[in-house]
Formats: structure tokens, sequence, C-alpha cells
């Protein structure tokens, strides 16, 4: 079934003149998936850029547990109120979900409306995200400050570098489509570029964490690839993920970091068994 000529016309010589081609694109679905494979590689290159830039605050708040897991945790202590503020803003994000879901059981949309606006409306978008990022970054680097696995937060950086490769990755792929496997090979790349990197500089201090670290990168690596492979249609997983459309790029990158590093979360944390740890308190 297509658009009536006579209609099309129309509607075209009531818009301005540089306007036809945004009115025929308006003809089609302006999903990611559904979209020629040159924008889908748009969308996902912008999505990763800013899913770097939460990676990188991440890091960096991540630096001073790295450096002085004590101290810091000292300072913390006696600055309670930062963890807090940022334990509250993580209740009430999820809450907000919650609340959500709820609606949507009930047949009521009128919530999801309003998130949906909100990611899609600068600054309010990397406001919320802003404070996603900064709020579970303190949580996550206390804890395992806590039990002196503070380097396990070099995941963030390493995770970083695997976005970056992907990223180049849509580059220097004529067709990058994100249809076959390949895609997941490149946190494994940078996995051993950065093994050998540390193999050559860095002082053997660590190395167990800084592995485990790395490992969790290749695993954040393959979450983002799957990701995308959803954006893209590549694979379809019925409520999986929220079909984007061409200018949500801000709202990817934040579900993606929340995807990653929800799974960071239950992860990371467990990676020792409790009993072998030094009782934090």
């Amino acid at each position: 079934m297509g658009y009536p000529q006579a209609e099309k016309q129309y509607g075209m010589e009531k818009l301005p003149l540089m306007q036809p081609r945004e009115f025929d694109e308006g003809l089609v679905n302006y999903m990611v998936r559904n979209q020629f494979t040159w924008k889908k590689v748009e969308f996902i290159r912008h999505t990763y850029s800013i899913l770097l830039l939460w990676l990188v605050i991440s890091f960096l708040i991540s630096m001073p547990f790295i450096h002085n897991q004590r101290g810091t945790i000292d300072w913390l202590s006696n600055h309670s109120w930062i963890f807090w503020l940022a334990a509250i803003t993580l209740v009430l994000q999820i809450s907000f979900y919650l609340a959500v879901v709820g609606f949507l059981a009930t047949g009521q949309n009128l919530l999801l409306v309003v998130y949906l606006k909100m990611m899609n409306a600068f600054p309010a978008n990397f406001v919320w995200t802003l404070l996603y990022v900064v709020s579970f970054t303190l949580v996550i680097n206390s804890a395992l400050a806590a039990f002196d696995c503070a380097v396990i937060c070099y995941t963030f950086f390493y995770t970083a570098i695997a976005v970056l490769g992907l990223y180049a990755y849509t580059h220097a792929i004529k067709n990058p489509d994100f249809k076959q496997l390949y895609g997941y090979m490149v946190p494994v790349t940078t996995a051993v570029v950065i093994l050998f990197a540390l193999r050559i500089f860095a002082d053997g201090s660590n190395h167990l964490q800084h592995f485990i670290a790395v490992l969790l990168s290749v695993v954040m690596g393959w979450i983002v690839v799957f990701d995308t492979q959803l954006i893209f249609g590549a694979k379809v997983e019925r409520g999986r993920k929220y079909p984007y459309q061409i200018g949500m790029y801000a709202m990817a990158a934040y579900e993606m970091y929340f995807d990653l590093f929800i799974h960071f979360y239950l992860g990371a944390l467990n990676v020792f068994p409790a009993g072998e740890m030094e009782d934090p308190l």
C-alpha cells in the first residue's frame, strides 16, 4: 500500500522548498531498524560517542578509589551525605522505572511518554543520565574499594577502549550492518592489546584485578555489540529493546550504559567469595 500520489503532491506543495526530502522520509517508518544501513551506522556512531563520554566520566570518578582506596573511603565516610545523595538518586530513578512498568501493566502509558520526551530533550536527557552515571559510579566504586578491589574499576576505561574499537570498526568495514559475528571479535582484540600493554608497561601489582577488569570489558563489549544488533534489527527479541527513532541516540547511549553496568554490578561484586575477603567493616 502506498501513499496516494495526489495527496503526496499536495502535501509537498504545502511544505517549504527545502523540505521535500523530509516529507518523503516521513512516509516511511522513522525507527532506526527500518532505515538504510548508512543511517543506522550514523546513529550508532552518535550513540557510541555519547557512551564514551559516560565511560570516561565514570573512570575519572574512579581514579581516587583506584589510587587511594582507604583514603577515599575515609573521606566519603566523613562526607557521608555525598554517598547518601547518590544512593537516594539511584533509588528514585529506579522507582520511576518501576512506576512506568506499573502504569504500563494497567494499560496507561503517560509515564512512558514523559520518559521518552525527557530522554529526547536537551539538556534534560544529559542531566538525567549524568545523575545516574555519577551516582552509580560512586556506589559501585565504594563497594569495590571497601573490599580492596577498586582496581577492577579499570573496567570503565577498558570498556571505553572496546567501544572506541567498535567505533573504528564502523569506519573500517565497508558495510558494518552487524549481521555477522565479526563485531564480537573487536572487544576480544582490544582486550588482547590491553593485556600486552599491561605486560609491557604495568609494574605487575594487582595483576589479577586488572585481568578481571579486562575480562569484564570483553563481556561489556559483547553487550554493546548485542545491543547494537537489536537496534539495527539484525537480532529481534520482542520487548528486549525499545525501537529507537533516528534522533534518539542520547537515549540509546544512556540505556546502553544502563545495560552494561547493571551486569557489571551483578557480576563484578561476586567475582570473589565474600568469605575470602577482608571484612570491610
